[in-house]
């Protein structure tokens, strides 16, 4: 749904087109990679596509990781 972006109402499941990133997105961004989190996962929790998280990190300078680490603990 478009129209103003503090109007914007996302459907669940739904990607985000379109609209702007909020300044809280870019916190999210930053502390789900500092995380560790994919790409992938970020994306699906920001319910952003995985190519606008990839361009707005490489915006912000934010290093992602391309695998998620595992700690391997026994």
């Amino acid at each position: 749904m478009l129209g103003r972006r503090d109007e914007f109402i996302a459907m669940p499941g739904s990607i985000k087109r379109d609209v702007h990133w909020l300044p809280e997105e870019d916190d999210q961004l930053r502390d789900l990679a500092r995380a560790g989190e994919t790409i992938a996962n970020i994306a699906r929790q920001l319910n952003r596509s995985p190519g606008s998280v990839r361009n707005r990190a490489s915006r912000l300078s934010i290093t992602v990781a391309r695998i998620r680490k595992v700690s391997l603990s026994q």
